[in-house]
């Protein structure tokens, strides 16, 4: 079982290192309901179904 987990944890942390942010972590963000337009952002990622931006030091996410 210890393996399982052990493997399992490198697996993602190989993973987050291939790609900037995998699915089980865009799950975490929060929804940004504004307007961007109001506000200072950074884009962190772009896709066709959501973007990712840094606002004020936090990380939103918004789908389309």
């Amino acid at each position: 079982m210890k393996k399982l987990v052990i493997t399992v944890i490198l697996s993602l942390i190989l993973i987050n290192v291939c790609f900037s942010l995998t699915w089980a972590e865009k799950l975490l963000l929060p929804e940004f309901h504004g307007d961007l337009a109001t506000v200072e952002h950074r884009v962190i990622e772009y896709s066709d179904d959501v973007i990712v931006v840094e606002i004020d030091g936090v990380v939103y996410l918004i789908n389309k």
